[in-house]
């Protein structure tokens, strides 16, 4: 005697076979994929990457003396000086600067009692820590020319003093014009990225 067939035997005979037939399909991709990926190595690479972001930039200028200290008639170089005259006033700034680059100090706007006739009479220089004056303006390579890093300020300390002085006058007229009159300047302190040269 035969048995009846059943049709749920039948169903879950194919389902079981679209099962196995998934996942032999799901093993011959993922075969193949990893067999292209070790011959061609396409797998992702990872580079982990750490980036430190730096500090805010610190620029100080502080005046700390001015030589004379009370206020004295400036007179030419190599003139008579009274007990009110001097023939050089000298001022004296600490500057600091958290990061290398190069410093510049320079003057303009020189002004004798309020206008520009003249101002070629005064003259100016700069020193940079104890290093000889130099005319015209200051340029100096910090980490370079001045390679000492304060390491307790975490950054550059160092002095500059500006000079400046009287030209003498070619003729009368001239002296009439400056004398008595109020002298005026600009100071102009200033830091540059260090370019790069190559």
């Amino acid at each position: 005697m035969s048995k009846p067939i059943s049709l749920f035997g039948m169903q879950a005979l194919a389902i079981t076979r679209l099962r196995v037939g998934i996942i032999l399909v799901f093993l011959l991709f993922a075969s193949t994929s990893i067999g292209f990926a070790v011959w061609d190595e396409t797998s992702p690479i990872r580079d982990d990457q750490q980036i430190i972001i730096g500090d805010g930039t610190t620029f100080e200028v502080i005046r700390v003396t001015k030589v004379p200290e009370s206020e004295l008639r400036l007179v030419p170089l190599g003139a008579f000086i009274g007990h009110q005259d001097t023939d050089y006033y000298a001022y004296t700034y600490s500057v600091f600067f958290n990061k290398t680059g190069r410093f510049e100090l320079s003057h303009a706007n020189v002004t004798i009692g309020g206008g520009n006739s003249h101002a070629e009479l005064i003259q100016f220089s700069y020193a940079f820590m104890d290093a000889d004056f130099v005319p015209d303006n200051l340029s100096v390579v910090l980490g370079v020319d001045h390679p000492s890093f304060d390491v307790e300020e975490n950054g550059f300390r160092f002095d500059v003093t500006v000079r400046v002085h009287l030209g003498l006058p070619e003729d009368r007229e001239t002296y009439e014009a400056i004398v008595s009159q109020a002298l005026e300047f600009d100071l102009f302190f200033r830091m540059h990225e260090i370019e790069d040269t190559e």
